[in-house]
């Protein structure tokens, strides 16, 4: 993986993209949507982005299920996947069809949040005030 990119799910939920959500706040509002991201395997976890509300945040879940407070919200997409997946999709943006159809990368919710989610690989790959976003 080159030097400048995220070296796993937790560098991305738990460092970069704060950091991107608090220089950013707008640009992530654009979403407006919650995205829960289930990831498995090593550096694994959940994480709930939450770009609806005002700054918009993430939480880390120590749940395996959407947490209650988010079931039934306006637009709530999951995205599970296993480490190494997500770690090549992050590589690759375009790998996630690949990964889509071949049943590694599962979606549900409103799919049409997926196309917004530009935003975050953005984010993942570069340092808050330098981005070109």
């Amino acid at each position: 993986m080159p030097a400048n990119m995220p070296q796993g799910p937790s560098d991305i939920f738990d460092h970069l993209l704060p950091l991107g959500f608090q220089a950013y706040p707008d640009r992530v509002r654009e979403v407006n949507a919650i995205i829960v991201f289930k990831i498995t395997g090593d550096d694994g976890g959940m994480w709930v982005l939450n770009c609806e509300t005002s700054p918009p945040k993430i939480e880390k879940s120590m749940l395996d299920s959407i947490p209650e407070a988010y079931e039934g919200a306006k637009s709530t997409v999951k995205i599970e996947t296993d480490s190494d997946s997500f770690k090549r999709m992050m590589l690759s943006p375009d790998e996630g069809m690949e990964l889509f159809y071949t049943g590694k990368l599962l979606i549900t919710g409103e799919l049409e949040v997926i196309s917004r989610m530009k935003v975050f690989f953005d984010l993942s790959r570069s340092e808050p005030g330098i981005a070109k976003i």
